[in-house]
């Protein structure tokens, strides 16, 4: 599985384009690297809740952004990401709107912090499936006896550090290792 890193991400102009040409990018770097063809260039289609899949190829993939980080995750089964910058906001208001008491409680003991890491593992992994966040967030649960699950229903939540002020999550259906790229 591979996550590719894009540093200077601008949301200006269509955001929708510059993601298309950031995500061929990656893949036909990611072609190159598992020995395909990276000429390739795969047709990006959105299922009806806006995630992004490729029609002609059997890879999968998820994006996330924040600031001028862009975040794409690949490989030969479901994933899902979530990236987000730690920064302070009304994370009572979101944790009461959207997080299961036990999410709740397990904020109110590491603050911001597990707030994010909440957050990005309920992300990452409604992504997974390809759901809306909003009928999917509040559903599951992401703490059991005050400690953040690594695993749900067979979906392996990794954390992988980015830089300091973010905190990223990646949902996957193995336990295969994630290997960093950066994109020039």
């Amino acid at each position: 599985m591979k996550l590719y890193i894009f540093n200077e991400f601008s949301g200006s102009g269509s955001e929708k384009e510059n993601t298309d040409a950031l995500i061929l990018r990656a893949v036909q770097t990611y072609l190159k690297q598992g020995g395909g063809d990276p000429s390739t260039v795969p047709t990006i289609l959105r299922t009806a809740e806006g995630k992004p899949y490729f029609e002609d190829l059997p890879i999968h993939f998820s994006i996330s952004h924040t600031g001028t980080l862009w975040l794409c995750i690949m490989g030969n089964s479901p994933v899902g990401i979530d990236i987000q910058r730690i920064k302070p906001l009304g994370m009572d208001r979101v944790a009461k709107r959207f997080f299961t008491p036990e999410e709740q409680d397990y904020i109110s003991q590491t603050g911001e912090a597990g707030f994010f890491s909440v957050w990005c593992r309920k992300e990452a992994y409604t992504k997974y499936f390809g759901s809306t966040l909003a009928t999917e967030i509040s559903k599951v649960n992401m703490v059991s006896e005050g400690q953040l699950l690594t695993e749900i229903n067979g979906i392996y939540l990794t954390d992988c550090p980015i830089t300091e002020d973010t905190h990223c999550t990646v949902a996957k259906g193995t336990k295969e290792e994630i290997w960093i790229n950066i994109l020039d």
